[in-house]
C-alpha cells in the first residue's frame, strides 16, 4: 500500500477504545486519489493523549476529534500537538 502511494494517513490514538480490550487503536487513512501536493507522503498523527481515560475506558471528545480532523485536513503541525510527520516517498 505504501509503494502504491495509497495510505494517506496514520492516526495513532489512546489504549481502551474499544470494550474489554487495553489494546492502542490506530487508523489508517488510504485513498485512490491523493491531492497533488500529497502525493508521496504520509502523514502521521500522534493521537495518544487525546484520548480521554475514565477508570478502564476510554473514548473521544468532540474537541479531541476536532484536533485531529484539523491536523489532518490542514496536513501539518497544529499549535500544541504532538508529532506531526512527514514521509516523502523516495
Amino acid at each position: 500500500m505504501i509503494e502504491e502511494d495509497l495510505v494517506e494517513c496514520v492516526i495513532g490514538l489512546g489504549p481502551n477504545l474499544f470494550y474489554n480490550s487495553p489494546m492502542e487503536a490506530c487508523l489508517l487513512i488510504t485513498t485512490t486519489n491523493k491531492s497533488k501536493d500529497r502525493k508521496g507522503k504520509i502523514l502521521f498523527i500522534n493521537a495518544v493523549y487525546e484520548v480521554k481515560q475514565e477508570k478502564t475506558m476510554g473514548y473521544l471528545e468532540g474537541k479531541h476529534i476536532e484536533k485531529i480532523f484539523e491536523a489532518y485536513k490542514n496536513f501539518g503541525n497544529i499549535e500544541n500537538f504532538l508529532l506531526l510527520q512527514h514521509w516523502t516517498k523516495c
